[in-house]
Parts: structure tokens; sequence; C-alpha cells
């Protein structure tokens, strides 16, 4: 099912500075919205929908100076939110804010992959886990509730390489290049406040840069929460990780109650 599906083609031999920048999701001119970018044999073709009515809007020809961003096609694993959850039959709300990326699910299956495929290691089907505006709803300033630019079709999502941060392999999460997927630990001061070790944890999600349940230290502000499978584990840049630090042995994984009933 490999194909290539266009999120974005920017036009003009400066990028930075004199292109114009065409992306799935875009709002254009007279409230249409950019729903496909097509490849074909001459060219490439922008068509835009305004209140579910497609139509053709721009044709460029393949011998301009275009760059063409690709993207993996993935499908939320369950609901979009993780706002509700069933105990003994009985649907709990946990969320109301449909804006709370706290309560926006992560957790996605690969349909497709670019034909420009940046992580060799990504198959389709696998899980993986991307950012949290992927499969986010929103509000506009008129109040409307819309769906993230990423949004392609129902249930299929345009998700961009530097989106994704780990996949599921033999059962086990492996984090992709440049990130790991770290565990805090509890605080053993007798009189710190903290329940956890600020800036310190054990990798549990490992990329082969750092060896899984190695010990680091990380800088502040650089790591972002997750809950996954009942863990809340933070992703953290790799080059963000400051030092490694040897198991003194009292070291005790820090996840909170709330976490494992997520």
């Amino acid at each position: 099912m490999s194909q290539q599906v266009i999120r974005k083609i920017s036009v003009g031999k400066d990028y930075k500075n004199d292109a114009m920048h065409y992306a799935v999701g875009q709002e254009v001119y007279g409230g249409h919205t950019i729903a496909h970018i097509v490849e074909e044999e001459e060219k490439y073709s922008i068509y835009i929908t305004k209140k579910d009515m497609l139509m053709p809007w721009k044709d460029f020809n393949k011998n301009m100076s275009i760059s063409v961003e690709f993207n993996y096609l993935v499908e939320p694993k369950g609901s979009r939110s993780t706002g509700k959850k069933d105990i003994e039959g009985q649907e709990l709300l946990l969320n109301t804010d449909l804006q709370n990326h706290e309560y926006v699910n992560r957790i996605g299956k690969v349909l497709s992959l670019p034909l420009a495929n940046k992580y060799k290691e990504l198959k389709e089907g696998y899980e993986v886990i991307v950012h949290h505006n992927i499969f986010r709803r929103f509000r506009d300033v008129r109040g409307k509730e819309k769906n993230s630019k990423n949004y392609l079709s129902e249930n299929v999502y345009l998700v961009q390489p530097d989106q994704i941060y780990a996949y599921k392999k033999d059962n086990e999460w492996k984090a992709l290049d440049g990130f790991v997927f770290v565990m805090p630990i509890k605080e053993t001061k007798t009189f710190s406040l903290d329940a956890e070790k600020p800036l310190k944890g054990i990798v549990k999600y490992s990329n082969g840069e750092f060896e899984k349940e190695q010990l680091i230290g990380f800088r502040p502000n650089s790591e972002y929460e997750f809950i996954i499978e009942g863990q809340r584990l933070y992703r953290v840049p790799t080059n963000s990780i400051t030092i490694k630090y040897e198991h003194q042995g009292n070291e005790e994984e820090y996840n909170p109650g709330w976490a494992q009933s997520s």
C-alpha cells in the first residue's frame, strides 16, 4: 500500500524567503481549505474544499523549482481521545475540555509508508507514538470544532517523520533516532516536597544510543510527558541528556496511580 502522500509543496528557489508554501489543511482564500496535493505525470495539482465540495485550484509544472514533503499515513489506535474510561461497564468522564492535549490519544497504527521512508525500522501495521496534536480536535476563533491540520479523511492522518517518536516491534516499544523515553524516579530526601527527583530518570524506550534501564540526567524543560500503556514517561531528546549515572541500588521508579489507571 506504499504511496506518495504529499503534505506540502513549496514553489520557488529560495525556500525560506521567496517560496510559496501550500500544505494539506491550510486555509486559503474564500474560506477554502487545501484537501489534497496530487502528483501527476507532468505536474502537481492542488485541490481545495468548501462545505464538502472538492474542486481543483492550482497546478504547478514539474519543470518549476518545487520542494515536496511526504508523509506517513496513520490511524489512531482506538478513540482519538483518552478523556473517557470504562470501569466495570460504567463510562467515567475524565475530561470535558476538547482542546486539552493531555487527553489526546498519542498511539496510532501505520497504514502506509512514503516511498522516501526516513525510518527504515517502520513497517505498515506497526504501532507508533506520535505528537499530541495529530489526533487532536480544537475550536477555531468562531468556536467551530475542527480537526487538526494532519487530518486527511475519516480515521486517517498525515504524519511527518519528525512527529513520530517511537514504534512497537515484537511487543516492545523502541524509540526512534533522536529520542528516548524515561521513567522518573522517586525523591528520597526526607524533607523534600517533590514526589520525584528532578531531571533524572531511567531509560525505558531506547533508540540504541543509550542502554535500556540506564540512569540518566537531562536538561531543564527538555522533557515532555506521555502516558503510554499505564506508564507516565518523559520523552527526552538525546541531545538534552547531560550525564549517565551509576545505579546506587536505591532508585525506585515513580509512576503515579492516576497514570496506571489511564
